[in-house]
């Protein structure tokens, strides 16, 4: 065996205490192992690909910091599964969990410390629209914005809450108060079934049939479980008529109980909605009234029927007619996070103008305090008729038909100095509406209440009834943070909840690979090719911790210079820019099989086998040494080591090193020069590629007129596209070829065909057309005789128009990433002539994740193949956003249906249909 450095044999035990996140099955755990620690070591193994365990909240922060949770661990679940696996996980290790959507929740009741759990749902938020678009599932991480955006993208409406930012079914399982209710509403009287993980740690489905459940859900829902996908009810629409008339009218201090009374007064018929804020405006942050009407319609519509809150008499009228997916844009200033921000809300049944007199005089002295100048007063007025259609006892919001009025004061500062008084003034705000709101007792809607009302001020009469289920259901107070309806917040068993613990960066946990019948690791020409796949994830947390670690000794001044001269792409290879000189060097040169493995060479047989001079042999390898490529056993003579076999054995490896160091490294160093030469430019031939070879030719022009790069950029590509990750069978195994019964596939830009035969070899009523530019087309897959009736190959060249007519599916696999959005938008165009309605586009790429959902070098990784396509082609990775963006923006019935990603695999599975 070769051994390590002395310096490695001191250092590893001290970089494996720093992994987290490593689960080998036979291996005890230490005593030593924090909570954190046994929460990665024992969860993070069971959760899906792209779920990640971290133990901060920086990447999530919520609304308010004032009084917030601040839980030790978030979860970043990635699937619904993913979400009962960590219930349960907490449940048996009795730690105290919360879910988090958007992180808006500004009540005061949360627990959550350092021993406790976030689950942050913002990784699961698949929406889908049945085929006459009259329902929606959409998942539990789906925020308002992104579901109202698909609505439109379907030419319906969905009834969510105002806020862009807000989680869909947070609002809504609170009871939904929404602009559209007057047509359809609250929000609880638009679900139809909920995907729910239960207080016993199971996954259910909860529909009508569930009486006690479904109607205690519907109102109080974080008391009884995590919702993780629901269906609700859609509203078709024409798409020009898809939309409201709003906006804001500005009115001087002087006009307040003119239009209190002039609200008060309104008939609020079901298109109609109007808002009334106290706010402060740019640029002197001066105090303005300001109303918001809302009718669901056009712009006469509008005016007509809010004509008595004009006739006012606004100094400013911004009102006009606006898409549906644009209606609760003025909103999103309050989206912003961070900021210490005490809310207040109350529900009244009348407004009174000396009330509202009292509350603009309170909020002018507040404001006058520095920094507070973004504190808002803000009552939202709704129409009723719909909602009280459904009946009180309908579901557990018990304010159906008393509430006619939502008022909220949310101050928002930075200083915790001002809490005190920020706090005064919002229970005084509160008091004045309480004062006159013509009601019998307090009553204030769940998601606008501060935390400290009694349990009766949030559930009404339904407090005794909500409890017994509650009892029944969760009798473990499991759910117990949100307004919790058992008496004060259950305690775990156990060890009561510590304070907060100081930050660290990982948890630790020290493992051996004792008892897994493993050779020693070692650097040896004999050396395993790596470890098996059971131990992959204790390899990925070792990489991550190493390069943690490296990072926090060096500092950050020697870590920047470090990662300035790191070439992004071959990061993977672990060489950095100026060393990738002598692997240039050493494929280029054909090296390494220069002589044979198990034997040794000197220098000068090197050179003299390779055209180059023994000086310069020496001066390469012995800097390659230094990264373990080759060893010098004795002064002089050299031998191979298990990197230099890997270059010597695996030509396709050997020719993806010679790609990215041939063509990709230079264009890399050219990039910036483009961009500069260039600047926007999306066109191949205006790339850092195009810069470093001095030409007019794109990368694929290149390779056009130089048959040996080519030959070696198609070898190389075959080594990187044949990992577990990209096997055919995640695509193939798709349902959604199930679902097609008897179809044609165009599989566009399908090479040599390889997919379309491994799908035709597996679906017998499926036939495949094979396009591609004619090379690739000539050198075509002989397909087996069984299938070669049902798929031909066709030169075609997917930037002109579609030859094959009305098939089902047009495919791309691996295509277009490899174009800019400009591109690709032509690519699609040249479809549409061919497309019949309900016809697919399934494209299998990378999808690029939300930042932070998983760990930083798999992120690391995927970004940096994006800084790479920029780079070679002006092309692009894109996100589940880009995606919808390129499809929209190619045309507006390309519609967006699905984004997933097999288990396993690499590359997602985008759905499109056409809905021409």
């Amino acid at each position: 065996m070769w051994p390590l450095s002395p310096l490695s044999l001191y250092i590893l035990p001290f970089l494996l205490s720093l992994v987290s996140a490593v689960v080998l099955p036979t291996s005890p755990a230490n005593s030593t192992c924090n909570q954190q620690c046994q929460i990665d070591k024992n969860l993070g193994p069971e959760l899906s690909r792209h779920a990640s365990i971290v133990h901060t909240t920086s990447a999530i922060p919520r609304w308010s910091d004032f009084d917030a949770p601040n839980p030790g661990t978030v979860v970043n679940v990635a699937s619904e599964h993913d979400v009962l696996l960590t219930v349960k996980y907490c449940i048996a290790h009795n730690l105290r969990f919360l879910a988090q959507n958007g992180g808006n929740a500004w009540g005061t009741t949360f627990t959550i410390g350092q021993n406790d759990v976030l689950i942050n749902l913002r990784g699961i938020r698949k929406i889908r629209f049945n085929a006459n678009k009259t329902q929606v599932t959409f998942q539990g991480g789906a925020i308002v914005s992104e579901v109202v955006d698909a609505a439109y993208g379907n030419g319906t409406q969905v009834l969510t809450g105002n806020c862009n930012c807000i989680g869909t079914l947070g609002a809504a399982l609170g009871g939904g108060y929404s602009r559209l209710m007057g047509l359809y509403g609250f929000g609880v009287d638009n679900i139809l079934s909920m995907n729910l993980v239960t207080p016993s740690g199971t996954a259910i489905e909860v529909g009508p049939k569930d009486t006690d459940l479904w109607w205690a859900l519907r109102g109080a829902g974080p008391n009884f479980g995590i919702v993780t996908s629901a269906t609700m009810k859609s509203y078709p629409v024409p798409t020009a008529q898809n939309g409201a008339w709003l906006g804001p009218l500005i009115f001087t201090e002087d006009k307040i109980e003119a239009l209190v009374q002039a609200i008060n007064d309104l008939d609020l018929l079901p298109p109609m909605a109007i808002f009334l804020y106290f706010a402060t405006l740019p640029p002197n942050n001066t105090a303005t009234v300001i109303a918001i009407p809302f009718y669901l319609g056009n712009e006469t519509q509008g005016k007509a029927a809010f004509a008595s809150i004009s006739a006012v008499g606004p100094v400013a009228d911004e009102t006009a007619w606006i898409p549906y997916n644009l209606i609760n844009a003025g909103s999103d200033t309050f989206c912003a996070k961070g900021g210490r921000k005490p809310s207040y809300g109350a529900g009244f049944a009348q407004m009174d103008p000396a009330t509202w007199r009292s509350i603009w005089n309170e909020y002018n002295t507040f404001i006058q305090n520095p920094g507070t100048q973004n504190t808002s007063v803000l009552v939202e007025c709704y129409s009723l008729y719909k909602a009280t259609s459904f009946g009180n006892a309908s579901s557990s919001y018990a304010f159906r038909s008393s509430i006619k009025y939502n008022a909220v004061v949310n101050t928002w500062y930075a200083d915790p100095a001002l809490d005190s008084r920020a706090e005064a003034f919002g229970s005084a705000v509160r008091d004045l509406w309480r004062s006159t709101d013509n009601l019998p007792s307090n009553e204030t809607y769940i998601n606008y209440a501060n935390g400290d009302e009694p349990l009766e001020t949030v559930y009404g009469g339904n407090v005794a009834r909500l409890q017994k289920i509650k009892r029944e259901h969760d009798p473990r107070g499991r759910f117990n943070q949100f307004f919790p309806l058992t008496n004060g917040n259950a305690l775990r068993t156990g060890s009561p909840s510590s304070p907060p613990s100081s930050p660290r960066t990982r948890s630790a946990s020290v493992t051996t690979l004792n008892g897994h019948d493993l050779p020693p690791l070692s650097f040896a020409a004999d050396a395993p090719p790596g470890l098996p796949e059971v131990l992959a994830s204790a390899r990925a947390a070792v990489v991550e911790a190493a390069d943690e670690l490296k990072l926090l000794v060096q500092g950050p001044k020697e870590a920047l210079q470090s990662e300035g001269v790191r070439f992004p792409f071959f990061r993977d290879g672990g060489t950095e820019c100026i060393e990738m000189l002598f692997l240039h060097v050493v494929v280029d040169y054909g090296i390494a099989r220069s002589f044979p493995v198990g034997q040794e060479a000197t220098f000068a047989d090197i050179g003299g086998a390779c055209g180059l001079g023994e000086r310069e042999v020496r001066r390469v390898l012995r800097h390659a040494m230094t990264k373990r490529v080759f060893r010098e056993s004795r002064k002089g003579v050299v031998e191979h080591t298990a990197a230099s076999r890997l270059l010597a054995q695996d030509e396709a490896f050997a020719d993806w090193a010679n790609v990215n160091l041939g063509e990709a490294w230079p264009a890399a160093a050219q990039t910036v020069n483009a961009m500069r030469k260039w600047p926007g430019s999306q066109r191949a031939a205006q790339s850092g590629f195009s810069c470093s070879r001095g030409t007019d030719d794109t990368l694929f022009d290149y390779l056009g007129k130089h048959p040996e790069r080519a030959t070696k950029f198609a070898s190389g590509m075959s080594a990187f596209s044949t990992g577990p990750g990209y096997k055919l069978d995640h695509i193939v195994d798709d349902p959604l070829w199930t679902d097609l019964g008897e179809a044609v596939v165009v599989d566009l830009g399908g090479s040599t065909g390889e997919a379309m035969i491994a799908l035709t070899s597996k679906f017998p009523r499926l036939v495949a057309v094979v396009q591609d530019l004619p090379n690739p087309i000539a050198r075509h897959l002989v397909p087996p005789t069984a299938i070669q009736g049902r798929i031909r190959f066709m030169a075609h060249d997917f930037f002109n128009e579609q030859p094959v007519k009305d098939a089902d599916v047009y495919f791309f696999r691996l295509v277009l990433h490899n174009w800019s959005d400009e591109d690709c938008s032509r690519i699609l165009r040249a479809l549409v002539p061919a497309l019949k309605p309900g016809a697919r586009i399934i494209v299998n790429e990378w999808c690029l994740p939300e930042i932070h959902t998983i760990s930083i070098m798999e992120e690391r990784r995927l970004r940096a193949m994006d800084m790479h396509m920029l780079s070679l082609l002006n092309a692009r990775e894109r996100d589940s956003d880009d995606w919808a963006d390129l499809f929209n923006h190619a045309h507006p019935k390309f519609q967006l249906k699905s984004i997933t990603t097999p288990r396993g695999s690499n590359l997602s599975v985008i759905e499109v249909v056409w809905t021409g």
